[in-house]
């Protein structure tokens, strides 16, 4: 029975429901609320903790079928899909990962939250249009296929949800209303019309009747549509205005001047491809920043003589994924073919540069150098100079003005490793596509070549494929070393050449590995670390901000101690450990002087007064505003939980 707000109180007291016992029947709901907003996060963990591997192996499955475009598609895929995995695949013992969970957590909750947390085990995907929006966190639902209407409240933070919008995803229920595990996928009115139309005709035609089996059977293969596109789904277009096409234009053009080594003519020209492309397509878009970077990666590749970042350069610069950077770039030469010749361009650049045959230096001087240029030098010196027997130092050195002379003397390896590793080496002056050819390529010629996996691995969108690529070079790489080698040179890895592929596999490794599991990735980067006590990789940062997020202070502190530096991140990471070791106190001032002289633009980002900027270069001098905007980007995320901290350094700034 339900009791109506002005009834009596069923509690004996005479008085109105409303008046008495109401309020607190509301506030336990909240409480449950919470503590199942609690639960939903730790599902996810314990899902990662006990079943990582058991999820993996279903998502490689699930990912068989499926061509994604871009490593973030790769990501949300794999999220949604593991939502599905956790409510639905069966594991040990015939149970599921929810089922396992509730077991974990029968006697840890409270009985009424744990009645709630066991309805979750008959969940399934809901696909819904919104009918009403009654607040801002709460909105009236219908499910497409059954036409039952629900209140769903949206978890904080989540974007606008507008009337007859289209959201699919995992309802839980919570009471009075339901929630979305995590997030629901949604779609604005525009689009939703046609998938839609599109679900319900695919019920329709499915054997079954049963709307929640056809829903549990349905998912994985509808939500790779949603995510990924196809031809049965239109690519969503934004209603943007032309404006935004010069936001791009102008992002470009002043990223060619904050990074100060191009010429007028190199603007130019990604000027002439964008306005072009632009007039042909009318592209629709909401963030300039990928589009820059990809124009930017698409003048290096086809502009004569110019190629100089790389597309996880562009990607830092522009505060974009590489996987971004590749989906334009392909766009952009989908249209612009053999639009412009080489001729052309020239016409273009001869506005600025006089240039004849002669003239090669000038871009060997000003365009920069593929990144591995110099280790493969250094390789070569290193083979020849172990092939010597010297008695001393100056008999090295004056080996060394030999070879700088007379590079012809250093001798040829013409074994399949050299040439894979050769191949390897080269394929970074190539487009991205021609990259991954040549990676496999190079394993063709030696199954051992690290670097190849890691090339690999750049280039997979999937991200459980590119952490098994990483996996499989650092596995292939350690064994090649050998035990002896890393016991012996354990500690200065990075400064012997031949350790490099292993390093950047396992470094790859655990910089991925840190979406699935942060605690293995913490063991890897430590690893890292006792190989290369100097640190060439800087790992340092990485496992300072994962220690403090794994709550782990003491280990942050001793890494700060170990790597005393005069930087923003040492400065400013030694108040905030302080702080979360001590509270307040007079030592924090003393450390916010101190940290004011390595770098004062830091407080503006930290307390608000400025924004960190949506694209960042990846290059700073010490105590400059982008060292700054740098350290905010990767750690304003562990001060804004401090709200004391932050409300004592406004007050002092």
């Amino acid at each position: 029975m339900t009791v109506g707000r002005n009834d009596l109180c069923p509690c004996g007291s005479g008085k109105k429901y409303k008046k008495c016992c109401m309020s607190n029947v509301v506030s336990l709901n909240a409480v449950i609320g919470d503590e199942l907003d609690k639960l939903q996060e730790e599902l996810l963990e314990f899902a990662d903790e006990h079943y990582f591997m058991e999820v993996a192996e279903v998502l490689e499955d699930e990912f068989d079928d499926v061509e994604v475009d871009e490593r973030e598609q790769g990501e949300l895929l794999s999220f949604l899909l593991t939502q599905w995995i956790i409510f639905n695949v069966e594991f040990d013992q015939n149970k599921t990962i929810l089922d396992k969970f509730i077991e974990n957590k029968a006697k840890s909750v409270r009985p009424s939250t744990l009645n709630r947390l066991k309805e979750w085990t008959r969940s399934t995907p809901v696909f819904s249009v919104v009918k009403e929006v009654a607040d801002d966190s709460h909105l009236v639902v219908e499910d497409v296929i059954t036409r039952k209407v629900r209140k769903i409240k949206l978890w904080r933070d989540h974007e606008p949800i507008g009337v007859d919008d289209a959201i699919f995803g995992y309802l839980l229920p919570y009471g009075e209303y339901y929630q979305y595990f995590y997030f629901g996928l949604d779609m604005p009115a525009d689009e939703s019309q046609q998938v839609v139309r599109m679900f319900t005709e695919m019920f329709e035609a499915s054997p079954t009747t049963d709307a929640e089996e056809f829903m549990q059977v349905v998912y994985p293969e509808f939500i790779k549509l949603l995510v990924t596109g196809g031809e049965a789904l239109p690519l969503p277009e934004y209603n943007w205005t032309n404006p935004l096409h010069e936001t791009v234009a102008n992002l470009f053009e002043k990223k060619c001047m904050e990074l100060g080594d191009f010429s007028p003519a190199y603007i130019e020209i990604g000027k002439m491809y964008w306005y072009t492309f632009c007039q042909k397509e009318d592209p629709n878009f909401r963030k300039p920043q990928m589009y820059a970077a990809g124009l930017h990666y698409f003048v290096d590749m086809n502009t004569p003589w110019i190629s100089e970042y790389s597309q996880k350069d562009l990607a830092e610069i522009y505060n974009t994924s590489a996987g971004s950077v590749s989906k334009v770039y392909r766009m952009l030469e989908d249209v612009l073919d053999d639009v412009f010749d080489e001729e052309q361009l020239s016409d273009v650049l001869s506005k600025f540069h006089q240039i004849d045959d002669d003239d090669d230096d000038f871009f060997d001087d000003e365009m920069g150098l593929n990144p591995f240029s110099l280790e493969k030098t250094m390789g070569d010196i290193t083979k020849a100079i172990s092939e010597k027997d010297f008695d001393s130092l100056e008999e090295v050195d004056e080996f060394l003005q030999l070879l700088i002379d007379q590079p012809d003397l250093i001798s040829q390896d013409n074994s399949d490793a050299k040439r894979a590793q050769e191949l390897i080496y080269d394929a970074y002056d190539k487009p991205a596509l021609e990259r991954v050819e040549i990676a496999k390529k190079a394993l063709e010629l030696d199954p051992n070549c690290v670097d190849a996996y890691n090339l690999l691995g750049d280039h997979e969108v999937n991200p459980t494929k590119a952490l098994q690529l990483y996996k499989t070079g650092m596995e292939i790489g350690e064994k090649e070393l050998g035990k002896q080698f890393l016991k012996d040179n354990k500690g200065m890895f990075w400064g012997l050449i031949e350790t490099r592929p292993f390093m950047r596999a396992k470094f790859n490794y655990a910089s991925l590995l840190r979406e699935f599991d942060e605690k293995a990735a913490i063991k890897q980067f430590e690893e890292l670390l006792e190989l290369n006590e100097n640190d060439n990789q800087g790992v340092r940062d990485i496992l300072g901000r994962l220690y403090l997020e794994d709550n782990n202070i003491d280990d942050a502190k001793r890494m700060l101690q170990r790597f005393d530096e005069n930087r923003a991140v040492n400065a400013y990471q030694d108040i905030l450990i302080d702080y979360l070791l001590h509270g307040l106190s007079e030592k924090l001032e003393e450390l916010l002087n101190d940290a004011k002289k390595v770098n004062p633009y830091v407080i503006d980002f930290l307390t608000k007064k400025e924004e960190v900027p949506d694209s960042i270069i990846g290059v700073y001098q010490p105590g400059d505003k982008n060292e700054a905007a740098m350290y905010a980007s990767d750690f304003l995320h562990l001060w804004e939980d401090e709200k004391e901290l932050i409300d004592w350094l406004k007050k002092k700034s």
